[in-house]
């Protein structure tokens, strides 16, 4: 499968599940495949890791991994209060590189995310927050 088309499965997932999901704010691909190229030869035994923000006190459990439209994907449920700050965010190692790059996002109803992803964007090669990202 190329990576391009396990990404579309992934938008596919949001649109007919993830969206379903009380309180859902969002969502964006994450991992090691965000770097790759859609054309790429993905290892069906590599998954799509895919980030639903809910705006929720407390998210659901992780749904986890799963086969959906021939992809493996590995959905986790990550709470708005968890990227509130781009300060914050700056500061995750695991937030900060995918909320940084515009193309990970996959649905973003009220451009909260896009609105962060900008903001992470620009602070995202400063020193300080490279720091505290190690």
């Amino acid at each position: 499968m190329r990576v391009g088309t396990a990404r579309e499965a992934a938008r596919d997932w949001v649109a007919r599940h993830g969206r379903a999901l009380p309180g859902f704010a969002g969502a964006y691909l994450s991992g090691s495949t965000v770097g790759l190229d859609a054309a790429a030869t993905l290892s069906p035994y590599a998954d799509v890791d895919l980030v639903v923000v809910l705006d929720t006190p407390q998210p659901p459990p992780r749904p986890g991994k799963f086969r959906y439209a021939g992809a493996l994907l590995e959905v986790t449920c990550e709470p708005w209060a968890a990227l509130a700050s781009a300060h914050d965010v700056l500061g995750d190692y695991h937030l900060a590189p995918p909320l940084a790059r515009a193309d990970t996002l996959i649905a973003d109803p009220d451009g909260r995310l896009a609105a962060l992803g900008a903001e992470v964007a620009r602070g995202f090669a400063r020193r300080g927050h490279v720091l505290r990202r190690c």
